[in-house]
């Protein structure tokens, strides 16, 4: 909620307040990149704006899609079912690692090794 609020409010205190959220989740980001614009989803998933994301149209990838994210973070912007339905897309893959919403500072060496490997098997399968 604190993140629809500074998207709604935005200008310098909007972008203080995404700031501060930002410095209490501990985000390795620039704080200088972080504004109330960012909000936006929140604001849309929170207070309903606009159909919030009930009227989204559905994503479903049409070529291999990797989709890593952390299972330690407090809002999720997927579902489980939304996750099965893209890991069972060809060449597609959903892995969920143990950490934060930034998977490639929680877990680097992981992170790299799952791209690389995603990418390997890609390029063996275009040939």
């Amino acid at each position: 909620v604190w993140l629809a609020l500074a998207w709604r409010i935005g200008g310098r205190f909007g972008d203080w307040m995404a700031q501060s959220m930002a410095r209490a989740l501990r985000c390795p980001s620039d704080p200088n990149y972080i504004g109330s614009q960012m909000g936006y989803p929140y604001y849309l998933q929170w207070t309903g704006a606009l159909g919030g994301f009930r009227k989204a149209k559905r994503f479903a990838p049409t070529c291999p899609m990797l989709f890593i994210y952390g299972k330690r973070k407090p809002f999720m912007f997927h579902s489980s079912s939304w996750a099965e339905d893209v890991a069972s897309g060809p060449g597609c893959q959903v892995i969920g690692f143990d950490t934060g919403h930034w998977v490639m500072i929680g877990k680097p060496a992981e992170f790299n090794q799952a791209l690389a490997t995603w990418l390997a098997a890609g390029d063996r399968n275009a040939h």
